[in-house]
């Protein structure tokens, strides 16, 4: 297994901005993996939910909007919270971390967020239990409420705290 970092803190203390830095400073084509940035409305600024960003690209796809402001059917979404998850955007993100660690130039590879759906077993639960195996380095973002939980349910024994 590659070393761990685990990037955390509470509610809009940073950590997503953090993961971004970190990536930003490593070197090109060697680093590649997935933020979930806040989504506004653009004129009236209210929060809307969340897309996934991948970092390698700046590619968007849609990952959760507020239950509230969601008039699709239910099939083929995760419902947490206030919030709707697309398991669309899961599966599609899990497939490029795949070939993420296949690729011998990606030496770290990038996750926000691990929390209370993949404790449940969804969203990331299947593709961070093959990033764990690897030999990659990986940047995982935990809100540190759910820290003790997600380092015991994956047995991660060993990470560097940022």
């Amino acid at each position: 297994m590659g070393r761990v970092h685990i990037i955390t803190g509470g509610w809009d203390t940073g950590k997503t901005t953090s993961l971004i830095k970190h990536y930003k400073d490593l070197g090109e084509g060697t680093a590649d993996g997935f933020a979930s940035i806040k989504t506004y409305d653009d004129t009236a600024g209210d929060f809307l939910g969340y897309t996934l960003m991948r970092l390698g690209t700046g590619e968007h796809h849609s990952l959760a909007r507020l239950k509230k402001d969601f008039s699709g059917n239910l099939d083929g979404y995760i419902e947490f919270d206030r919030f709707i998850f697309l398991e669309g955007t899961f599966v599609q993100a899990s497939k490029i971390i795949e070939e993420l660690l296949e690729d011998r130039m990606i030496e770290r590879i990038f996750l926000d967020e691990i929390g209370p759906i993949e404790l449940e077993g969804f969203g990331f639960h299947k593709i961070l239990v093959k990033m764990l195996k690897s030999d990659k380095d990986i940047y995982l973002v935990v809100n540190e409420h759910k820290l003790q939980d997600v380092t015991k349910k994956y047995e991660i024994e060993k990470y560097i705290k940022m």
